[in-house]
């Protein structure tokens, strides 16, 4: 019984360690990073939306739909990167357990 405490104690304190490990830490920052891209996309396009429905109604002119277009681009490019980020930061995840070799799909979420 002793030693079946002590496994279970080695266990929680490898989990405690490693959700302090930078790897642990940059993943949660990059999964922050991804929530935050997608809530700029969905105002991009919002945004994008009433811009050319004003637009349609004659109630401003083509320069404030290309701005909400522009605005758009880049907050596809903030989502691309942010999602790649997020990617990698579990990739070196798997590689600080070291079995990013074996298992580097379950880190993916499969077939990202």
């Amino acid at each position: 019984m002793a030693i079946s405490h002590y496994a279970t104690d080695l266990r929680s304190r490898a989990r405690s360690e490693l959700r302090r490990h930078p790897c642990f830490l940059n993943l949660n920052a990059a999964t922050e990073q991804v929530n935050v891209a997608r809530r700029n996309l969905d105002l991009a396009n919002e945004n994008l939306t009433r811009s050319k429905d004003r637009f349609e109604s004659g109630v401003t002119d083509s320069v404030e739909v290309v701005q909400a277009e522009q605005s758009l681009a880049s907050a596809n490019d903030q989502f691309i990167t942010s999602t790649y980020n997020h990617n990698l930061s579990k990739l070196e995840l798997a590689r600080a357990h070291g079995v990013a070799r074996n298992s580097y799909s379950e880190y993916l979420g499969g077939n990202q």
